[in-house]
């Protein structure tokens, strides 16, 4: 059964859906027993199937996974019932065009179903519940709550499902893509190790990661310019992401020069990025002309952005069979055949190219 997820009272998940009011202490677990208590009127001490939680593009990620475990606890706790069957939890049941798809199967024996939407804006996350009827094919939305993206975040790390001795493995799909243009068109070209690019070329990157964690991209070049691509933040697994952003790109300057693209994901990344600059910049300053000790400045990154006791990220790295197209504002498309990166602790990537 197809459902249209739009009320009279939502209108945007995240900007107009039903009122909801801040956690004072923006602590998510709370969030989650606030959002809980509304669902007292509700008839569900008969019991009701658990269809777990569902980030906005309708994508199960370990940050759903760390709110399912709070939410069926405050669940349990205010006295309800809820059943949870891995099976129906794993199941698609939201879909990020704004439709459900619960099927009439899903925990037989029980009318009532409740899943939740989260949606990650800024420095905030909400929550939403979701009831369904599986006797009237009703869907009603429960009151949002929000409390920081901080609470979630630490909810995840404490999470022995994504991270600790047993962690999933740490996959990216990263696709760099470069642009050049003339006459007015756009034009892709090839963007890899070793390409020969022309001054004022451009560069993106996109990518998706398997699992929730931290990434920050910047560009180097032999002068001792450093430009930031992706600003190091946490980012959630599942969603294609963009850098600089979906329509902004990285123009390569005036000047000869040599550059390595660093591309670096991990479950923590550290903070010294002032500090890791001036070192690079203490090796391209000491080097003659363009023999920059680039190996030296690969550790250097990895020094400073890995936690300390770690070793030094290694990763593999093969090419998607199929090519992934890209819409570009101005119509154009581009594909790429997206590198594949595995680690454990991190995944690392430099990416080195040149204008002669």
């Amino acid at each position: 059964m197809r459902l249209l997820a739009m009320l009279a009272v939502v209108v945007v998940f995240g900007c107009a859906l039903l009122p909801y009011s801040s956690i004072p202490d923006n602590d998510l677990r709370r969030a989650t027993r606030v959002i809980v208590a509304d669902l007292a009127p509700a008839e569900l001490h008969q019991g009701f199937g658990f269809l777990g939680t569902r980030g906005f593009d309708g994508q199960k990620t370990p940050a759903t996974v760390a709110i399912d475990r709070v939410l069926v606890s405050a669940l349990r706790d205010a006295g309800l019932s809820p059943v949870v069957d891995e099976g129906e939890v794993e199941k698609t049941w939201f879909y990020g065009d704004g439709t459900f798809s619960i099927p009439a199967t899903s925990y037989p024996g029980l009318s009532k179903l409740v899943g939740s939407r989260s949606y990650v804006d800024g420095n905030w996350v909400y929550l939403q519940l979701v009831l369904y009827d599986k006797d009237t094919g009703r869907t009603q939305f429960v009151s949002v709550q929000r409390a920081s993206r901080q609470s979630l975040e630490s909810l995840v790390r404490e999470s022995s499902d994504g991270y600790g001795d047993g962690r999933q493995s740490l996959e990216v799909d990263l696709h760099v893509l470069g642009l050049r243009r003339e006459g007015g068109l756009a034009e892709q070209i090839d963007l890899s190790d070793g390409a020969h690019l022309r001054r004022g070329d451009e560069l993106q990157i996109r990518f998706r990661l398997g699992i929730d964690c931290d990434v920050y991209a910047f560009l180097v070049n032999s002068n001792g310019t450093m430009q930031e691509i992706f600003p190091k933040q946490y980012v959630f697994g599942g969603m294609l992401q963009h850098g600089p952003s979906e329509d902004g790109w990285i123009r390569l300057g005036e000047e000869t020069a040599k550059y390595t693209l660093y591309f670096v994901a991990a479950e923590h990344l550290e903070t010294g990025t002032e500090e890791m600059i001036l070192a690079i910049n203490e090796f391209v300053q000491s080097s003659e002309g363009d023999l920059i000790p680039w190996n030296r400045v690969d550790a250097t990154v990895a020094k400073f952005m890995l936690p300390e006791g770690k070793d030094e990220p290694i990763y593999t790295a093969g090419r998607s069979r199929e090519p992934e197209r890209f819409l570009l504002a101005d119509g154009a498309v581009f594909e790429s055949f997206g590198e594949n990166l595995r680690g454990t602790a991190a995944v690392y990537r430099a990416l080195r190219f040149s204008v002669p």
